[in-house]
């Protein structure tokens, strides 16, 4: 995985892929954690809610159940 996809031999470019593919829905909750945990440090409750619209209008597949969820929690 270390290596430039042009230096790859035979198989390996397939096997990144695939290992890839499997790794997406996990870093993609990954990162949209981490912008959830940004609205702990804001400063004011409006930039927080602001965060928050920014946050729940993304509606990436893997969170967007997780995020309706949440959706009640915020308007409170």
């Amino acid at each position: 995985m270390l290596r430039n996809p042009e230096n790859l031999k035979g198989e390996q470019a397939g096997e990144l892929r695939a290992l890839l593919e499997l790794n997406q829905p996990r870093m993609t909750v990954y990162l949209m954690k981490a912008q959830l945990k940004e609205l702990w440090y804001a400063r004011r409750e409006r930039q927080a809610r602001w965060r928050w619209t920014q946050w729940f209008n993304i509606r990436l597949w893997p969170a967007s159940p997780f995020a309706s969820r949440l959706a009640p929690a915020a308007a409170s």
